[in-house]
C-alpha cells in the first residue's frame, strides 16, 4: 500500500511539482481514509458508514487506545464480580458454545464463553468482542457528535463529506444496477441473485416482497419505482453454504428492511378430499360468522327478533295465557308454578313461566293502543304468525323422524301403486260405459282443444322447400285472412289442401306455419274422433257436425294428420269395405263441394301416399290443392342449415362454416335431420380438442350447480357473456375456422361411402402383408374413378385397422350437374362408366396380387356390375346391339313371355355388356399400372390419401385418363353365337333373374 502511494506521489511530483508539505498532507489524508474504511471495521468487527473519525489521526489513535483500556478494565471488573458472586454454587469451569445463526445475523458474536459454577451457568460473549463492545459504543456516540459538530462548523468539510457520501452511494448503486436487466419475454425487470446480499449490506433496498408459491422475491431499490425479480431457488443454490435464502431473510429483518410475505395459493388438486372438505367448511364457517356479526345483519337480526318477540308476547297475553287460565284449574296451575298466590297461606316460587308472563304483560301494556288500527294490525300479524308457525311445525313433523332414523308408518309402495293402477283401469271402464250411455261428443272435444299458433316450429318465410309453391300457399293464406276476396273476383276459394311428402319432410310444420301466417286457429282432428260409433252413420254425423261447427267459428283450419288412414280408396282395403266408410266419404264430399257456404273453412290434411286416398276427394273443387314436399335441393339444404345454425350454434361460429360444402355432403338427409347437423358439427369440433378432463369436469360441476341459481335474464347480459367467453378460452374450447373446416372435410356423404371387407374384430398384426389386399382394393377403385371422364369425385381413401366396418375405405361423392341435384342422371354413358368402375378393384387385384392370393373384397362390386348390365339390357334397352326392345318395366302387371332360346339370347347380351366393361377396365389399368403401383405404395406408407394427392400422383407418373365420348361398343369385335349354352355363374344369374321377372 505504501509503495503504491509512494509511486503515485512520485508521479505527481514529477508531473506537477508539488511541494513537500502538500505531499505530506495528501499522505496523511490517504492514511486517515484507509484507517476509517479498512482498519476500523476489522478491529471492531462492525461497519457503520455513518460514522467517521476525527480530523486528526493522532486524536483518532488516542480515542482507540483509550476505548480499549476502558473496555479491558470493565471486563476485568465484570469477571471478578461474577466469580465473587457465583463461587458459592460450586467449582468454576470454562467452555465455548456456538451462537445460533439467526442470533449472529442480528449482530451477536458467533462464539460465546460459558462459565459453570456447579449447576449454575453463566453465558459470557466472546472475550475480544466484550472488550471492545462498551468502548465501541461510547466512541460511536462521540464520533457521531463530533461529525455533526464538524459538519455544522466547517461548511467546506460538510460539502466534501456529502460529495464523498453521494459518490459512494452512486458507486454502490451502479454496481448493483450492472447486475439487472429487462426480460422481454416475461415483460419484467430481473436481478442477479449474487447482487442481493451486496445491496442489503449497502442498505440500497427500500422494500422486498416474497411469493413463496412462485419461489420468487421482488426487490425495490431506493429512489427507483421498479420491482426486480429474484429467483429464490437460484439464490439457494448459490449461497447454500451461507444459510441460503433463510439467512438472507433474517439479515433483511435485522437490517430493518420492510419485507412482505404474501399469502400462498394452494391448488385444490394438491389436497385430498378430507382437506378440501375441512377447507370449505372453515371458509364457510368464517363467511357465516362474518355475515352474522356484520353491522347490517346485526341490525336486521335485532329488529327481526324484536318484532317476533313483540308479536309472540301479544299473542300470549291476548290469547294463550287467558286460554290456559280458562282450561287448567287454578290449583293445578299453582302446583305447576303457572299462577301467583292470592291467599296469605299460599306460597309459590318464581318460575320461568311466571317471569315470562310478567315480562310479556309489561311489554304488551307498553305498546298497546286503544284504537281500531292497532287491533287490525294485531289480527294481520297474528294470521301471518300462525301461518308460518303451522308450516314450520308441519315441516318438522315430516323431517324430524327421518333425521332420528325412523319415519312414519307407511304401506308397501308397490301395493299402493297396484291400487292406483287398478283404480285407473276401473275409471276407464266406467268412463267408457258412461260415454256409451250418455253419448260422447268427439267433435266438441276436438274444438275444446282448438288453438291459435303463434310460434310455429318453422316460419313460413323460413321454409326452404316451398319456393315453387308460394303462389298456392299465398292463395290459401289469403282465403283464410279474407274469405270474401275470392268471391268478389268471381273465383272459388280453396276448400281442401293435401300436403304430400315422406316422413320428416315437414308436412305438419308447413300446416302450422300456414296457420300462423294467416293468424287463424287450428282444430286438430284425429282418426278415432271420426271413427264409427254405436250406431250406423255416426261417422258421417261426426263429419257433418265438424264442418257445421267450423263454419260457425270461421275462419278456421281443420287439420287431419295421416289422412289416408280413414279416407282411403273405397272398397280396396279391409277397413274401407265397411258401410260406415262409404257414408263417411260421401258426407266428406258433400261438405267440401256442397251447397253450403264454406268461406273461411279449409280442410288441411297430410299423407305419405297420395294413391291411397280416394280419387273422388282429389277432384277439382274438393281437395284439389296438393302441395308436394320433396327432399330439399342443395340451395334449400343450405338455407335450412343456416336457419338451424342460428338456433343451435354460437353466432360467432356460423360464418366459419362453408355451408355450401356441408349442403353438398348432406344430399339424402331430410329437413328434420338437417336441423341436427350444425349442432353435430360443433360437437365434433369440440371433441377434436385436447382437454384436461379433470379440470373440465370440475368446471362443469360448478356450472351445473350455478345454473339453478343464476336466472336466465342474467345469463344473457353482456358481463356474464364475457365471463363465459373467458372461461371457454381458459379451458381451450375456442373453435377456429380451421377446426370446423377439418370436421367438414371428414364428413361422410350419406350413402356414398364404400368399405372393404368386414372383420368381426380388428386384425392383431397390422403389417404390410395384412394391409396389401385392402390397399390394392382401395387403389383400384380410386384410380378407376380418376381415369373415367366426368365421373364421380374421389374425396379420399384410407386404411383403418381399428374400424369395425372394414379396414379399407374409399370416400366417393357423386359429381353434380345441372340435370340432377343428387348426382349424375342414370344416362347410358353414366351407367357404362359405372359398370367399368365396378371392375376397378377386381382387375387391380389380378394385376398386383400374386396368383392365388385374390380375395372376395370385390364380390359386392361384381354383383353390382351384374345388376347394372342386366338392367341396361332388359329394362332400358341399352344392349350391345343397340336394340330398343324393353322386356321388363317397373310398373307392369307382368313381363313379356319369352321362349327358352330368347332367354338365352338376353343372357348373352347381358354377358356381352359384362365382358365389355371388364375388358375396358383391364385396358385402362394396364395402361396406368405404374400409377396404380404408386398409389398402393403411398397408401401402405401413409394409410390416408386425399383426392388432391391422388390427382398429383396421376399427373406426376404420366397417367392416361379416358376421354369423351365414352362408349363400350367399340371395344367389342367378336360376336357371340346365339343359342350358346351358358354354364358360368354370370349367365345362370341372368337366367334366374329373367325367370323371376316372368
Amino acid at each position: 500500500m505504501r509503495w503504491r502511494y509512494h509511486k503515485e506521489v512520485s508521479w505527481r511530483t514529477s508531473s506537477s511539482k508539488l511541494s513537500r508539505y502538500d505531499i505530506q498532507k495528501e499522505l496523511e489524508t490517504a492514511q486517515k481514509e484507509y484507517w476509517e474504511q479498512t482498519l476500523l471495521p476489522k478491529v471492531l468487527e462492525a461497519e457503520d458508514p455513518e460514522i467517521f473519525s476525527d480530523n486528526s489521526t493522532q486524536t483518532f489513535t488516542e480515542n482507540i487506545r483509550q476505548v480499549l483500556k476502558e473496555s479491558e478494565k470493565m471486563q476485568i471488573s465484570f469477571e471478578a464480580d461474577i466469580k465473587r458472586q457465583l463461587k458459592k454454587f460450586g467449582d468454576e469451569k470454562h467452555f465455548l458454545v456456538n451462537t445460533p445463526a439467526e442470533e449472529v445475523l442480528k449482530g451477536f458474536p458467533d462464539v460465546e464463553l460459558k462459565w459453570m459454577f456447579g449447576q449454575k451457568e453463566v453465558a459470557v460473549p466472546k472475550a475480544a468482542s466484550l472488550h471492545l463492545f462498551h468502548g465501541w459504543k461510547k466512541w460511536r456516540e462521540e464520533a457521531k457528535a463530533n461529525l455533526k459538530r464538524d459538519l455544522l462548523e466547517n461548511k467546506d468539510y460538510g460539502r466534501d463529506y456529502m460529495t464523498r457520501r453521494q459518490e459512494r452511494i452512486l458507486l454502490d448503486r451502479e454496481r448493483v444496477m450492472t447486475k439487472t436487466w429487462y426480460n422481454d419475454d416475461r415483460n419484467r425487470w430481473e436481478m442477479d441473485p449474487v447482487a442481493v446480499p451486496y445491496a442489503v449490506s449497502k442498505k440500497l433496498i427500500e422494500s422486498a416482497r416474497i411469493r413463496h408459491d412462485w419461489a420468487v422475491m421482488y426487490v425495490a431499490l431506493k429512489g427507483d419505482d421498479k420491482e426486480y425479480y429474484v429467483d429464490i431457488k437460484e439464490f439457494d443454490l448459490l449461497f447454500e453454504d451461507f444459510g441460503g435464502f433463510d439467512g438472507l431473510y433474517m439479515r433483511m429483518l435485522a437490517s430493518g428492511i420492510p419485507t412482505i410475505v404474501q399469502l400462498m395459493w394452494i391448488p385444490l388438486s394438491d389436497l385430498d378430499i378430507r382437506q378440501q372438505f375441512l377447507l370449505m367448511a372453515q371458509l364457510s364457517r368464517e363467511c357465516l360468522f362474518g355475515l352474522w356479526n356484520s353491522s347490517i345483519f346485526s341490525y336486521v337480526r335485532q329488529r327481526a327478533f324484536s318484532k317476533i318477540k313483540n308479536i309472540t308476547d301479544d299473542i300470549m297475553v291476548v290469547i294463550v295465557f287467558p286460554l290456559l287460565e280458562l282450561i287448567i284449574p287454578k290449583q293445578v296451575r299453582m302446583s305447576l308454578g303457572m299462577a301467583w298466590p292470592e291467599e296469605a297461606y299460599q306460597a309459590v316460587g318464581s318460575t320461568w313461566y311466571l317471569k315470562w308472563q310478567s315480562e310479556a304483560e309489561i311489554n304488551y301494556k307498553a305498546r298497546k293502543r286503544d284504537n281500531i288500527q292497532w287491533y287490525l294490525w294485531f289480527l294481520i300479524r297474528s294470521a301471518i304468525y300462525g301461518f308460518v308457525l303451522f308450516n314450520v311445525l308441519r315441516y318438522l313433523k315430516r323431517k324430524i323422524p327421518r333425521l332420528l332414523g325412523y319415519g312414519p308408518f307407511r304401506r308397501d309402495p308397490n301395493l299402493r301403486k297396484l291400487q292406483r293402477v287398478k283404480a285407473y283401469f276401473q275409471f276407464k271402464i266406467n268412463r267408457r260405459i258412461r260415454r256409451k250411455k250418455e253419448g260422447f261428443d268427439p267433435i266438441r272435444s276436438a274444438f275444446d282443444q282448438m288453438k291459435r299458433v303463434k310460434n310455429p316450429p318453422i316460419r313460413l318465410n323460413d321454409f326452404a322447400s316451398v319456393d315453387s309453391m308460394r303462389e298456392e300457399i299465398n292463395d290459401i293464406v289469403t282465403c283464410l285472412q279474407n274469405p270474401t276476396a275470392f268471391k268478389e273476383k268471381g273465383a272459388r276459394a280453396p276448400r281442401g289442401v293435401l300436403i304430400v311428402g315422406e316422413r320428416g319432410t315437414g308436412k305438419t310444420s308447413l300446416a302450422l306455419a300456414i296457420a300462423a301466417e294467416a293468424k287463424v286457429p287450428v282444430v286438430e282432428v284425429k282418426a278415432q274422433q271420426l271413427e264409427a260409433g254405436l250406431w250406423v252413420g255416426q261417422s258421417a254425423s261426426n263429419v257433418r257436425e265438424l264442418f257445421q261447427t267450423a263454419r260457425d267459428l270461421a275462419p278456421v283450419i281443420i287439420f287431419v294428420e295421416d289422412f289416408d288412414l280413414f279416407a282411403g280408396v273405397r272398397g280396396q282395403f279391409i277397413h274401407t269395405k265397411k258401410q260406415d266408410h262409404e257414408a263417411f266419404i260421401n258426407q266428406l264430399l258433400v261438405e267440401l263441394d256442397g251447397f253450403e257456404n264454406q268461406d273461411g273453412v279449409v280442410l288441411m290434411a297430410t299423407t305419405r301416399n297420395l294413391k291411397q286416398i280416394d280419387e273422388a276427394l282429389q277432384r277439382p273443387g274438393r281437395m284439389d290443392r296438393v302441395l308436394h314436399l320433396q327432399r330439399p335441393t342443395q340451395l334449400e339444404r343450405e338455407k335450412i342449415l343456416r336457419i338451424a345454425a342460428k338456433e343451435t350454434m354460437d353466432s360467432e361460429l356460423i360464418d366459419f362454416v362453408d355451408w355450401k360444402q356441408v349442403a353438398e355432403k348432406t344430399t339424402l338427409l331430410r329437413p328434420i335431420e338437417l336441423k341436427l347437423v350444425p349442432l353435430a358439427l360443433e360437437g365434433s369440433a369440440f371433441r377434436s380438442k385436447f382437454l384436461d378432463t379433470d379440470e373440465l369436469m370440475c368446471y362443469c360441476s360448478w356450472f351445473v350447480t350455478l345454473s339453478y341459481c343464476i336466472p336466465t335474464w342474467l345469463r344473457r347480459t353482456k358481463p356474464v357473456q364475457n365471463i363465459n367467453r373467458f372461461l371457454v378460452n381458459h379451458l381451450g374450447l375456442v373453435l377456429t375456422k380451421e377446426d370446423l373446416q377439418s370436421v367438414i372435410d371428414l364428413m361422410e356423404p350419406y350413402g356414398q361411402i364404400s368399405n372393404g371387407i368386414e372383420f368381426l374384430s380388428p386384425p392383431i398384426d397390422w403389417s404390410r402383408d395384412a394391409k396389401l389386399p385392402h390397399a390394392v382394393w382401395a387403389a383400384g377403385r380410386s384410380l378407376m374413378a380418376l381415369l373415367l371422364p366426368n365421373f364421380d369425385v374421389v374425396d379420399n381413401i384410407w386404411l383403418e385397422p381399428t374400424a369395425w366396418e372394414g379396414i379399407g375405405c374409399t370416400k366417393i361423392t357423386k359429381a353434380k350437374n345441372e340435370g340432377s341435384v343428387n348426382g349424375n342422371l342414370e344416362s347410358r354413358s353414366y351407367l357404362e362408366k359405372k359398370l367399368v368402375f365396378c371392375f376397378g378393384s377386381y382387375v387391380a387385384s389380378q394385376l398386383l396380387l400374386p396368383f392365388g392370393e385374390e380375395n372376395f373384397l370385390s364380390s359386392s362390386e361384381l354383383k353390382q356390375a351384374q345388376e347394372i348390365a342386366t338392367r341396361m339390357v332388359i329394362q332400358y334397352g341399352w344392349g350391345p346391339d343397340d336394340s330398343p326392345a324393353i322386356y321388363v318395366t317397373s310398373n307392369a302387371v307382368g313381363t313379356l313371355s319369352m321362349g327358352k332360346n330368347h332367354e338365352f339370347e338376353m343372357a348373352a347380351r347381358v354377358e356381352k355388356m359384362y365382358n365389355l366393361a371388364y375388358d375396358k377396365a383391364k385396358e385402362l389399368l394396364q395402361k396406368n399400372r405404374p400409377v396404380l403401383e404408386q398409389i398402393v405404395e403411398q397408401l401402405l406408407m401413409f394409410e390416408n390419401l386425399t383426392g388432391h394427392e391422388l390427382a398429383n400422383i396421376l399427373e406426376k407418373h404420366g397417367g392416361i385418363p379416358e376421354q369423351e365420348p365414352f362408349s363400350l361398343s367399340e371395344n367389342y369385335h367378336k360376336e357371340l353365337p346365339l343359342g350358346i349354352s351358358l354354364q358360368n355363374t354370370e349367365n345362370a344369374a341372368v337366367i334366374e333373374l329373367l325367370d323371376a321377372a316372368a
